[in-house]
């Protein structure tokens, strides 16, 4: 792994964060990209990080930053993490088209721009790669208490496309898994999530009783890039703290 590029999306922080600085201690290149004008101070100084501000809801921005990168590194990425998103909760019956529209774009449309460009410009190069997308376990597990269609459609898309993707661009030798997380200790989790309900969680609900943390999920992430994972493709893999058994 210590020659290899990847791209991390969602950089700035949690999952996305802990990627790059595992990358990082496996020797790796990184390209961060984050929708958020933080990415630049947070990998000031960094070595072997090219840090971009990138919306990659936008195809054009996703489009104009892969070609940035492939001139800052004279050619491709080999891996990558798409690790952005939001997060949102709400009825169902009370959801406006935009609301839908907002996750929906961020979270599901965008994920395949940059899976896009990252698998034309391998093909075009006839070099082999690999990708992991975030999902998470909402794409396969209803949440009474948090209701979010939008969410769970976005990343239940998320595993539709890994799969066809991992079919489609298997004969090019570039894998494309999926990790889907429970509940993480991030600022996502923090966002929503209230002390009382996570330690009836954490006690009653999750079966090694902690919350995960974004490591575990980078872990997942980097592995499944890796030579050791070199005959997995198409899968998904939960990283929950064997919630997605109960």
């Amino acid at each position: 792994m210590s020659t290899q590029r990847i791209i991390v999306t969602g950089a700035a922080s949690g999952i996305g964060y802990a990627s790059v600085e595992l990358a990082l201690k496996n020797g790796m290149t990184v390209a961060a990209i984050d929708k958020s004008p933080a990415i630049s101070e947070v990998f000031r100084g960094v070595e072997n990080v090219f840090a971009l501000q990138v919306d990659v809801s936008q195809p054009s921005n996703v489009i104009d930053a892969f070609s940035r990168i492939h001139s800052h590194w004279n050619g491709p990425a080999s891996k990558l993490v798409c690790a952005h998103g939001i997060y949102r909760f709400k009825e169902s019956i009370a959801l406006s088209p935009q609301e839908w529209h907002e996750v929906i774009s961020t979270n599901q449309d965008s994920t395949f721009y940059v899976l896009q460009a990252f698998g034309r410009e391998l093909i075009s190069e006839s070099q082999p790669g690999a990708a992991v997308v975030v999902s998470s376990i909402a794409a396969q597990r209803g949440d009474r208490t948090e209701p979010g269609a939008h969410y769970a459609s976005s990343k239940a898309a998320l595993l539709g496309l890994m799969s066809q993707l991992a079919v489609e661009w298997g004969n090019a030798k570039i894998r494309v898994n999926a990790v889907s997380p429970g509940y993480i200790d991030t600022p996502m989790l923090r966002i929503v999530e209230d002390e009382v309900r996570t330690k009836d969680i954490v006690d009653n609900v999750i079966p090694l009783q902690r919350l995960g943390v974004a490591q575990d999920v980078a872990r997942g992430c980097l592995w499944l890039l890796s030579e050791d994972a070199s005959y997995i493709t198409g899968a998904n893999l939960p990283i929950d703290g064997g919630l997605s058994v109960i």
